[in-house]
């Protein structure tokens, strides 16, 4: 959206531009996505109240980190133009770094996933928080997703001042 003037389009309407780009960009069937996790869940993992309120805050934390790593990684585009596959290939690490196990990452590896490329922060300390529950560790994770988001806005934001126009004509129904 940004190497192709799309961001014009959103420049002017009167509130917030990137909440109208994620909301403009979000998918209807991702609903569905949301609803299975909740059901497998359900099915699957330990149905005591605490446990589902930690789920759904993990569900929440985890939504909160990823999207805004997707808009850190889209916002290189501001520096680097054209950043798609830029961008493919920082959603495959999240990706692939959330599937594996956190315990077989050491050293800078470790510190890569749990703040560059936050699969660490979606994937396995929630899981450890749910099969024994810390509230400091807890804390830090709210805290992290809260600061993540914050970081990615205000990168966002501050990139958005110096962004110049596509030039592109976009018009939308």
């Amino acid at each position: 959206m940004i190497t192709t003037g799309q961001l014009d389009y959103y420049l002017s309407l009167p509130r917030d531009v990137l909440v109208h780009i994620l909301i403009s960009r979000s998918s209807t069937s991702a609903w569905g996505d949301v609803l299975f996790g909740i059901v497998a869940y359900c099915l699957a993992g330990n149905l005591r109240p605490a446990s589902l309120l930690l789920f759904l805050a993990f569900s929440c934390t985890g939504c909160a980190v990823t999207v805004a790593y997707h808009v850190l990684v889209g916002s290189a585009a501001f520096w680097i133009g054209n950043s798609e596959s830029f961008s493919t290939q920082a959603s495959s690490a999240m990706t692939s770094f959330s599937t594996y196990p956190g315990s077989i990452f050491r050293g800078w590896v470790k510190l890569l996933t749990f703040t560059l490329i936050p699969a660490g922060m979606v994937g396995h300390v929630p899981v450890e928080l749910l099969r024994r529950f810390d509230p400091l560790l807890f804390a830090g994770v709210i805290t992290f997703a809260i600061a993540f988001v914050v970081i990615a806005a205000v990168v966002f934001r501050l990139r958005l001042r110096r962004y110049e126009s596509g030039n592109l004509l976009v018009l939308r129904g």
